[in-house]
């Protein structure tokens, strides 16, 4: 028996030199002379300074040919350990597989958390002022106002500046909701020619105005609006970054929008007698109807919403695997119920596959509107079968997508934490500046 010493960062190891195989070409195992770097000719021993504990088992697995991974060390520093030694980690025994490769799990997850919501002190997405070495006094005031418009948490005034946009587009929100009761809207005194529509709703909007005091809170609303959307493009470093924000351009379009409705309301005869009016007011009516994303950037800011939007990207192979499943069950259910449905000559049957299809969608999400239905028992055996298929079908990568999102939600506890420290560091460095400075300060 070939005995060898290894002493690793203290520990001594004791095994026979037969015992080394299955090692990668790499390892420093390979070569354990007395010309090895590692040989310490004094104590006539070899010394390492790696983790002791991965060592044990590595020296485990060179007698029992079984990798065991300690839950004691880190998944990321066993992965090391093994490099270093030349273990490969395809010989791990399946009980360690959890412990090994959830931390590369882990570390993925939280990865794509700091890409979404970096750790990082305090600034703005799109802006990088702070990197400009000597600004102009004009480019500082653009990154004044920029951070007094874009960073609520810059000032006092700031954050009363971003209470009053939140308060503008919840007001301007209403007031567009307000707009389609009829209890606030005016007989049109000169009401111009309709077309040929039967729909009341159509009719309401043409033969009546908003009260005089609706019209006039809107335009407030949306000048206060079209104001700062303005001051946060002139005043943004990154313009072509800011036309892509989606909230952005949603903004962009409900402003205009809404002055272009201003025109129709206040001009009415001029677009209303024209030989294509619905060509000309439906348009302007979907523009308006964009307003209603500006609820988003209530939220925009909130760290559960960018958590919760994480998760639904992060989830889009398994919301994929649904869309493909559900279809093709939706698809299934409706041929069959269309085929149970033949012989019966009920109203409430399906009139083709296509409206089968809906009413297996229907069915599958557990809605039931009830314009179409089975009234034969096999289509009733066909129809609990779907709902029951549906409801499956839903639930797993509901599933799936609820788990990555607790993950994400306590990875991003881990994050806040983590930025607390940081914060208090660069708290306790701009004081220690301050101090510094106020020291090498000459007295007057």
């Amino acid at each position: 028996m070939d005995l060898i010493t290894i002493n690793v960062r203290g520990t001594v190891f004791m095994t026979d030199a037969s015992n080394i195989r299955n090692i990668l070409l790499t390892s420093p195992l390979l070569n354990l002379n007395e010309q090895s770097k590692y040989y310490n000719a004094e104590r006539q021993e070899y010394f390492f300074d790696r983790n002791a504990s991965v060592f044990e088992s590595v020296l485990d697995y060179f007698v029992t040919n079984k990798l065991h991974v300690p839950t004691t060390v880190c998944a990321g520093r066993v992965r090391d350990e093994l490099a270093f030694w030349g273990i490969p980690g395809k010989h791990i025994e399946k009980c360690c597989w959890k412990t090994f490769f959830q931390s590369t799990e882990d570390m993925n997850t939280i990865q794509q958390l700091l890409k979404y919501i970096p750790c990082v002190q305090r600034r703005d997405r799109c802006c990088s002022w702070t990197s400009i070495p000597k600004l102009t006094q004009a480019s500082s005031l653009r990154s004044r106002m920029w951070k007094f418009l874009h960073d609520f948490n810059s000032s006092t005034s700031a954050k009363v500046f971003h209470a009053l946009v939140c308060l503008t587009i919840i007001l301007s929100t209403v007031l567009l909701l307000l707009q389609t009761v009829s209890a606030v809207r005016f007989d049109n005194p000169e009401p111009a020619t309709f077309e040929n529509h039967t729909s009341k709703a159509l009719r309401m909007y043409w033969n009546t105005t908003p009260h005089l005091s609706i019209i006039c809170l809107e335009a407030i609303t949306n000048a206060f609006l079209t104001i700062d959307w303005i001051l946060r493009f002139i005043t943004c470093p990154n313009r072509m970054f800011f036309m892509k924000h989606f909230l952005n351009v949603t903004d962009l379009v409900a402003w205009v929008g809404t002055w272009m409705s201003f025109s129709v309301i206040t001009e009415p005869n001029a677009f209303f007698s024209h030989d294509h009016t619905m060509a000309i007011v439906m348009p302007v009516c979907l523009l308006t109807a964009i307003r209603g994303f500006r609820v988003f950037r209530l939220i925009s800011n909130n760290c559960g919403v960018k958590i919760l939007m994480l998760a639904v990207v992060t989830s889009t192979r398994e919301l994929c695997i649904l869309l493909m499943t559900f279809s093709c069950a939706a698809i299934v259910f409706a041929v069959l119920l269309y085929s149970a449905q033949l012989p019966c000559d009920s109203p409430t049957s399906p009139p083709n596959a296509l409206f089968a299809i809906w009413w297996a969608v229907i069915t599958m999400t557990t809605v039931g509107y009830g314009d179409y239905y089975p009234t034969e028992p096999l289509g009733h055996v066909i129809g609990v079968v779907c709902a029951i298929t549906g409801i499956v079908l839903i639930a797993l990568p509901v599933a799936v997508t609820s788990s990555t999102f607790n993950d994400f939600y306590s990875f991003s506890k881990y994050r806040a934490c983590y930025q607390e420290l940081l914060d208090q560091d660069d708290k306790c460095g701009n004081e220690q500046k301050t101090r510094i400075s106020t020291e090498l300060v000459p007295p007057r």
